[in-house]
């Protein structure tokens, strides 16, 4: 991680805000000897700002008419807001007013809390920034930094990341809610929430309509990946939802991974549904996909969400070597199609680093994965579900349709054998357009009962599952782009027609596993209303 140093200059004696004023900055009509204090007597620069402690309460608005609105803000421990009664930092005018940065920070503020920036625009356009648009950073807290909304900004051209939350200590930010932003056009990530040493330093995190794209990454920066739309990583309880993430990622320059749309890692009780992620790329190695559970992760859940045309997989369950288990982790009710573009990966990965650091626990259920090879990227060929080594235990894969066409193979598993106490597939239904059934998995096997007798997949106390049925769905294929703020549930292609046979040949996983399968499909369908489940991410209600 870069080291970030803002050195500000200050002009005027720090001095303290009057309780719960309202500042007001214009570059075109201000002078930094007023008050600040009316439209009329307002400041003209950004580092007149600066020279100001501000209390809970204060209000800084900057003219949205002027469009010269140029320097780096900055606040630090002595400016104090909460969630009751924030300090807010906006626009006045008629529109938002867009913040130039140049070569720094937009929004910089150390070890402080208890703010609302909303209405604003933050660019870097023009200049060579290595830095973050909003950023806030922790170093020296010993409790929770509380409260911090972040609502109707664009954040844009930076060299580092568009919006940063970074702590260096065991307890980072509390209560954060990023509404309805744009993060475009940055190098390193869109939205990024990170901790020191894998804690979960982080609390109650909230990613809402959110859109995060041409984040392309760099490729000069080959220590780690570059270019993901949104991550939020060093957390306990986060929300990531109706978000969308596209083209991130290009220029990756790390041979060892890549970027990824949305994902979590070393995050704990995480949800991300009802988001779309497509077109990202893998730049100079694997990955670029759309949805991922990582390296770390605990009790979180991908749900309800889009994911098609990546070069990377759709979804993915990974571990890197996190000092913190992976465990109980879910990926169901989504849909993928036409994902894994590029460098034969799967429209679900699942890879573990060692014997040490595994997949534990966790469930792939209740997915609908179509695959072609339509518009590849590269010459390697993609699956229904890539497993990259043995690295797992009592990990499922359950309930899916896995729908391919052009010879494809459905599975592709290379090395050690893998045993049904480190995978079980189960139930699933496999279906190629041109009749040819291919599993790579340690052998190769032409043929699905091939396939099922020599791994013993697909078998269960003593009874043979899977299906090698058309499913029947709606419009296979052509559900292209949604888009930000679009409704998914009406994204009818995948829908199972009235005459499929995988209507009510679902596993009640419930019952049998005794897992809790949620209380929605992909559709909103109410499940206490499905008499028996299908296989897939629709179910059909009574």
């Amino acid at each position: 991680m870069v080291k970030i140093i803002l050195v500000f200059l200050y002009l005027y004696p720090k001095a303290v805000s009057a309780k719960n004023a309202i500042y007001y900055v214009s570059p075109c009509t201000g002078n930094d000897k007023n008050s600040g204090l009316s439209q009329t007597t307002a400041w003209r620069t950004i580092a007149r700002v600066n020279t100001m402690q501000f209390s809970a309460g204060d209000k800084i608005l900057f003219d949205s008419e002027c469009s010269n609105i140029q320097g780096n803000i900055f606040f630090d421990k002595n400016d104090v807001g909460s969630a009751v009664n924030p300090i807010t930092i906006s626009s006045y005018g008629s529109g938002r007013a867009t913040i130039y940065a140049g070569n720094g920070v937009g929004l910089s503020a150390n070890n402080t809390a208890g703010f609302v920036i909303k209405n604003l625009d933050f660019s870097a356009k023009g200049s060579n920034n290595i830095h973050s648009g909003i950023q806030f950073f922790s170093s020296t807290n010993t409790d929770y930094l509380d409260y911090v909304l972040i609502e109707n900004c664009t954040v844009s051209y930076f060299g580092a990341t568009g919006i940063n939350f970074i702590t260096k200590v065991s307890k980072g930010y509390s209560n954060v809610r990023i509404n309805h932003c744009e993060v475009f056009d940055n190098i390193k990530t869109g939205v990024y929430f990170g901790s020191k040493n894998d804690a979960y330093a982080h609390k109650n995190v909230e990613v809402n309509y959110v859109k995060a794209y041409n984040n392309k990454g760099s490729q000069v920066i080959t220590e780690y990946s570059s270019g993901s739309g949104i991550i939020v990583s060093g957390t306990d309880k986060a929300l990531i939802q109706y978000c969308v993430a596209y083209n991130n990622g290009e220029l990756n320059g790390w041979k060892g991974g890549g970027p990824v749309g949305i994902w979590f890692y070393n995050t704990k009780n995480g949800i991300i549904q009802y988001c779309e992620s497509y077109g990202n790329k893998a730049g100079k190695q694997h990955d670029g996909g759309g949805f991922d559970i990582d390296g770390g992760c605990q009790n979180c859940i991908i749900q309800y969400c889009y994911s098609h045309d990546n070069e990377g997989y759709g979804y993915a369950l990974l571990e890197y070597g996190s000092t913190n288990t992976f465990t109980n982790n879910t990926i169901r009710y989504n849909i993928s199609q036409n994902d894994a573009r590029k460098n034969g990966l799967g429209a679900i990965n699942i890879w573990a680093v060692d014997s040490n650091h595994k997949i534990n626990d966790s469930f792939i259920y209740n997915n609908t994965f179509y695959v072609t090879k339509s518009n590849l990227a590269g010459t390697d060929i993609p699956t229904g579900i890539y497993i990259q080594n043995a690295n797992m235990f009592h990990t499922k894969v359950v309930n899916n349709i896995f729908y391919l066409s052009d010879s494809l193979p459905f599975a592709k598993s290379f090395g050690e054998p893998i045993t049904t106490s480190q995978l079980l597939v189960l139930n699933n239904c496999y279906y190629n357009s041109n009749g040819s059934y291919n599993f790579n998995w340690g052998n190769n096997y032409s043929s699905f009962l091939s396939w099922r007798s020599g791994s013993f997949q697909e078998q269960y106390a003593g009874v043979q599952y899977g299906k090698t049925v058309d499913p029947q769905l709606t419009s296979v294929g052509n559900a292209g782009t949604v888009g930000f703020n679009g409704n998914l549930t009406a994204l009818n292609n995948y829908k199972l027609l009235p005459k499929s046979s995988i209507i009510n040949s679902g596993l009640n996983l419930n019952a049998v596993f005794g897992i809790s399968v949620g209380d929605r499909d992909f559709y909103g369908n109410n499940l206490s209303k499905v008499d028996s489940f299908s296989i897939g991410a629709h179910q059909t209600i009574k």
